[in-house]
């Protein structure tokens, strides 16, 4: 990967994009994670992973390029903890909402030993720039958020790594990607080139001194 990426690359990353959506946990601000937009013969989901959305926790969708709009009420709010899958079902309205597109076409016979081509595209919580503005009673906290798209390439199964995790692999749900000790420096040169922005808005009462 180099930081002068081809059309096809951006092609690639722009279509990925469009598909995913940022998920904030308001139970915890600084956590939350990233959802794949997916339409399921005219049912609308949100698929992501089950720590993304804990039990108990107030999850919502922030809506793009609106500032402080959100998606809060979910059809159906389904996990897996041992999978680490997780799935909201939203309303065509609120699917609308959301725009951009939906993933209509999942494929479903991978072969891990082929040499596919991956591109990783979410809102890590590392990017999230925070800032904060005063006034007399009030403080305003603003959360940026920017996705960020890392190109690489799946490790065959049988390079798999056999140790190292806090629970087994779940061959059916889950791949490894090549990543390099570089990568993040490149990840973030791509995000000079262009970026794209997210925010969400939240204000808090100061007590009086």
């Amino acid at each position: 990967m180099t930081n002068q990426m081809d059309h096809e690359d951006w092609a690639v990353s722009e279509y990925v994009r469009r598909r995913t959506v940022r998920i904030l946990n308001f139970t915890d601000k600084a956590a939350g994670g990233t959802g794949v937009k997916v339409n399921a013969e005219g049912r609308f989901f949100i698929a992501t992973c089950a720590h993304v959305m804990p039990d108990g926790h107030e999850i919502r969708l922030l809506v793009p390029n609106r500032s402080s709009a959100f998606i809060r009420s979910f059809r159906r709010r389904d996990d897996d903890a041992r999978l680490d899958l997780g799935l909201l079902e939203i309303s065509h309205a609120d699917a609308q909402l959301l725009g951009g597109s939906f993933v209509d076409e999942i494929a479903t016979n991978i072969t891990f030993d082929d040499e596919w081509k991956t591109v990783v595209c979410g809102y890590p919580g590392q990017m999230i720039a925070i800032s904060e503005k005063r006034s007399e009673t009030t403080l305003v906290r603003t959360y940026d958020f920017r996705s960020m798209v890392f190109f690489s390439g799946m490790v065959p199964e049988s390079e798999w790594p056999t140790h190292g995790f806090e629970r087994p692999v779940v061959k059916d749900a889950e791949l490894f990607v090549h990543f390099s000790a570089s990568a993040e420096l490149e990840q973030v040169n791509l995000l000079n080139r262009r970026q794209h922005w997210q925010r969400a808005t939240w204000g808090s009462l100061i007590p009086p001194e």
